[in-house]
């Protein structure tokens, strides 16, 4: 999966509220899968399939790790649905996912934390 890296001073705690807060906000399902991982599903499974270029499904992974220095990683992983929507869908799904990673920046910094490094993989 492709994704988006925030790295921060919070702690992983502050950082999982935050990822849940926005992406509610956003309309985003969310699902505990583990203390440090999140799941984030938006939109219609059937729908992406049959409309994904103009509905298209996105599920998501949020996944918090803190490193030896003490900060904090956030990973985001989105689906690229190349198969079912085309590169249109995948453009979308690819927005939704910069949408919540640039609105949990915000929560990060709303909480007086920063955002150290923003990256892709």
């Amino acid at each position: 999966m492709a994704g988006i890296i925030l790295v921060t001073n919070l702690d992983g705690a502050a950082v999982m509220q935050a990822v849940k807060k926005v992406a509610r906000r956003l309309d985003f399902t969310v699902g505990d899968v583990s203390e440090t991982e999140l799941s984030l599903q938006k939109g219609n499974r059937i729908a992406g399939v049959l409309l994904g270029a103009f509905f298209p499904f996105c599920d998501f992974r949020a996944v918090v790790r803190t490193n030896a220095d003490k900060s904090v990683e956030l990973d985001i992983e989105h689906n690229s649905p190349r198969v079912t929507s085309g590169s249109m869908g995948v453009k979308r799904v690819k927005g939704q996912a910069q949408e919540l990673a640039d609105k949990i920046a915000e929560e990060i910094v709303a909480q007086r934390g920063e955002v150290l490094r923003r990256d892709t993989f």
